[in-house]
C-alpha cells in the first residue's frame, strides 16, 4: 500500500537509516537465522529460498504493520500488551501465531484486513485482471496460463533483485 510504504521506508527507514528505529535494520531482522541451531550452509540455504518471496513473506506485512501502528497511535489506541513494536511481521507470524507476541501482533495487524487491502488486490490486479484480455484470444486459457506464469516468475525475479539490492 502507498500509504504503508510512506510510513515505513519514507519515514521511518529514511530517518533512522542503520539505527534501532529503523524497521529495516537487516542485523536485526535477520537474527533468527543468525540464531538457528543449523549448519552455516543451511542457513544460506535458508536466505536463499527466502530471496524471491521475501517481499511478500516479510515486506508486505511489515510495512502494513507500521502503518497500523501509526493508526493506533493517531487514534489513541494502546498498543497490546505483548506486541513487541521493532520485532519483524512475517506471514507466518500473522497465519501461524506461535507465542503471545505473535498473537498481539495478529491484533495489530489483522491477518483477514491485510489479506483484503494488501495482498488481495495485489494478488488479484496483477495475476488474474492483467493477463485476464488473453482469454479473449484463441487459445486464451493457454496463454493465460502461460502469462501468470511469467508474471509470478518475473515477480520473483525482481524479489531477487530487490533483496540483494
Amino acid at each position: 500500500m502507498p500509504e504503508a510504504w510512506n510510513v515505513e521506508h519514507n519515514r521511518l527507514h529514511h530517518y533512522h537509516l542503520g539505527e534501532d528505529l529503523d524497521p529495516d535494520l537487516v542485523e536485526r531482522n535477520l537474527s533468527f537465522l543468525r540464531d538457528m541451531n543449523i549448519l552455516k550452509i543451511l542457513k544460506y540455504a535458508v536466505a536463499l529460498a527466502l530471496m524471491p518471496i521475501w517481499k511478500w513473506f516479510y515486506y508486505a506485512p511489515n510495512t502494513f504493520k507500521e502503518l497500523q501502528i501509526t493508526k493506533w497511535k493517531q487514534e489513541g489506541r494502546e498498543l497490546p500488551v505483548n506486541f513487541e513494536a521493532e520485532e519483524p511481521v512475517t506471514l507466518r507470524m500473522l497465519f501461524f501465531p506461535r507465542n503471545e507476541s505473535d498473537k498481539a501482533t495478529t491484533e495489530v495487524v489483522n491477518p483477514s484486513q491485510f489479506m483484503l487491502q494488501v495482498m488481495g488486490p495485489f494478488l488479484l490486479t496483477r495475476f488474474i485482471l492483467l493477463p485476464a484480455p488473453l482469454l479473449l484470444l484463441p487459445g486464451g486459457p493457454m496463454l493465460f496460463y502461460h502469462a501468470i506464469v511469467n508474471l509470478i516468475l518475473a515477480e520473483m525475479l525482481t524479489n531477487i533483485h530487490g533483496f540483494i539490492t
